[in-house]
């Protein structure tokens, strides 16, 4: 329930920080998934930062939602931040890198 919710936060105004909190340090995987969905395309410093910041999380699935949204914020000044993530041993996460590096390069 708490991820729809966050699903339908506007990634706008404190929206964006909001989600940001939420990707930060909500407990459930989910809703930090949806949270780093939720920033696909924003083009805010809060955002880019908040996305970066999830690269390092303990799911998998939520660290591959926060390169997908990377790609779509269209900031190539994160490419060295995602770079090391191309050789991460979990090879889901690695070739989202990979394709996130490609996109924005």
């Amino acid at each position: 329930m708490r991820a729809v919710a966050a699903g339908q936060i506007e990634p706008e105004g404190d929206g964006v920080l909001q989600l940001a909190d939420l990707i930060a340090s909500d407990p459930s995987p989910e809703v930090r998934r949806a949270a780093a969905g939720e920033l696909a395309g924003t083009e805010s410093a809060a955002a880019v930062n908040a996305l970066v910041g999830t690269l390092d999380d303990s799911d998998p699935e939520v660290v591959i939602e926060a390169l997908d949204s990377l790609v779509f914020a269209g900031d190539e000044t994160v490419i060295p931040q995602i770079r090391p993530y191309t050789q991460h041993s979990n090879r889901d996460i690695a070739e989202a890198a990979l394709e996130a590096v490609e996109f924005l390069e």
